[in-house]
């Protein structure tokens, strides 16, 4: 009996079944889709036909517009900014434009140009229309000229009847005329030669005249130094003198006050009694000038008297009552004008002091008239005077000189060039000082004669002293006791006054 369960022979055939299905629906799908792929394929020919068509006829047309535009760039090109290309090319020529031809398009250029040249024609026929009535006009004035040149003709054919006797009778005067100043140039010519031995007689007597003069002004200037070295002598006068003296507050009053147009700040030196001169120059080998006991400086002015206070003295020679005083940058009554060169080093710490020396000045009514710098700037009168030369005159009382630098120090040529300024505005100076009989004093001397004292303080290590603020120490030695210029002093025991004692630099300072 047949078994009803499925064998490898029903699967098998089941499996063939399905197979064929599969197979045909592929085939037929497949037929299917050669066939649109076949269509599609047809239709995009077509399409690319048209395309190559279009093309063409787009090449053509561009190359027939470039032939019109008279352009044979091969590149039409997509980007204005390349010149290259015909689109680039096109905006470059447009851009060209300017004033009224400036366009943005080609038909807009064309249509201005075509304005244009409607305007210059307009203006062409203006101009030919004026042009022919400056011809009529122009010929009308050489119908006028030929008509006046043929009266004038005449004329001159009238004229020339009578020339052959002007002719003769101008070269008769001027052969005489020619004789005169033949003549003439004769009497110049030994004029001339007479002034010129004239004029070397004279070079040769104002060449000797000069070094005469040359001579005797270096002699003079021999025999000044000479004197002043031996005599040292001083014309100069005591501007008042002392008529008081508290040894107690260190003050001092002189007889000279506001009616004399002394100024408060105004510093005097103090000299003996019995000086043999003020205002003398130093001996040489000494550091400041001769019979100056001390210095003053005038703190309250009153109509006829003045206080001030002592700010330096010899305590072996005190300053006392019926002592002259002296400063050559003050006199009664009277404006005092002093010059300055070199380098004016007042408180020798190595730096041009100026500001200082325009303070001290201005302090007692003086002016500076002259004032050569270390830099070889030379100011008159407190204005800069570039190029200018320097002016000793009556007036000057002194010519101060300070430290002067030597032409072997310059470090470069901008230096150098400025000593040598500085030693040409000296000479010159000297020059004229000694014609003017003005004298000439160092730096040292000056301060000397104004009473000028170092503002400082001396501390010896080890030594007590009084303080600014008037505090003092407790164990406080009288005799060791030292102070600054214009600061008060007095010993335990009583007044008393201390031994000079030497600052740096060789400045002294004294305290009463």
């Amino acid at each position: 009996m047949a078994s009803s369960k499925p064998t490898g022979v029903h699967y098998a055939l089941v499996s063939f079944v399905l197979l064929t299905i599969v197979c045909g629906v592929f085939w037929i799908l497949n037929h299917k889709w050669l066939n649109e792929a076949r269509t599609e394929t047809t239709r995009a020919k077509e399409d690319q036909k048209k395309a190559t068509d279009a093309l063409n006829r787009m090449l053509a047309q561009s190359g027939e517009l470039k032939k019109l535009l008279g352009i044979t760039l091969d590149d039409i090109g997509d980007d204005e900014s390349n010149v290259n290309s015909v689109r680039g090319h096109i905006r470059a020529r447009l851009n060209g434009q300017q004033g009224d031809l400036a366009s943005t398009t080609y038909e807009d250029l064309l249509t201005k140009l075509e304005q244009a040249a409607k305007n210059a024609s307009a203006a062409r026929d203006d101009l030919q229309a004026k042009l022919k009535t400056e011809q009529d006009t122009f010929l009308n004035k050489m119908n006028e000229l030929q008509a006046q040149m043929a009266e004038q003709k005449k004329a001159r054919d009238l004229a020339d009847q009578g020339k052959a006797s002007s002719v003769k009778q101008y070269d008769e005067k001027q052969n005489e005329l020619r004789a005169e100043v033949d003549d003439e140039r004769r009497k110049r010519g030994e004029t001339e030669t007479a002034m010129e031995e004239l004029q070397a007689k004279f070079d040769a007597f104002k060449k000797k005249s000069n070094q005469e003069i040359d001579n005797l002004r270096a002699l003079n200037k021999s025999l000044t130094q000479a004197v002043q070295n031996m005599r040292r002598e001083s014309f100069e006068v005591a501007k008042g003198q002392i008529v008081k003296v508290d040894a107690v507050t260190n003050k001092v009053w002189i007889n000279r006050g506001s009616q004399d147009g002394l100024r408060t700040r105004t510093t005097f030196s103090v000299y003996e009694k019995s000086n043999s001169g003020v205002g003398r120059a130093a001996a040489a080998g000494a550091k400041g000038p001769e019979d100056i006991k001390g210095s003053i400086e005038i703190t309250k002015v009153e109509e006829k008297m003045a206080e001030g206070r002592i700010v330096n003295e010899d305590l072996n020679r005190p300053i006392a009552s019926g002592d002259p005083i002296y400063t050559p940058l003050w006199s009664p009554g009277r404006e005092e004008f002093i010059s300055f060169v070199g380098d004016i080093d007042i408180d020798k710490d190595g730096k041009g002091d100026f500001d200082m020396l325009n303070e001290m000045v201005q302090n007692t009514g003086a002016k500076i008239d002259n004032l050569v710098n270390q830099k070889g700037e030379l100011y008159l009168n407190g204005r800069l005077a570039e190029g200018g030369e320097p002016k000793i005159t009556e007036n000057t009382k002194f010519l101060v000189k300070g430290k002067l630098p030597e032409l072997a120090t310059a470090k470069d040529k901008d230096e150098q060039a400025r000593i040598l300024r500085m030693n040409e505005l000296l000479t010159s100076l000297e020059k004229q000082a000694f014609e003017r009989g003005v004298r000439i004093i160092s730096l040292s001397d000056f301060l000397s004669f104004v009473g000028y004292v170092p503002q400082k303080r001396l501390f010896v290590p080890g030594e007590p002293f009084t303080l600014r603020s008037g505090t003092r120490q407790s164990a406080v030695d009288a005799k060791n006791r030292q102070f600054t210029s214009g600061e008060n002093s007095a010993a335990v025991n009583g007044i008393k006054r201390t031994k000079p004692q030497s600052f740096e630099g060789g400045e002294t300072s004294k305290s009463r």
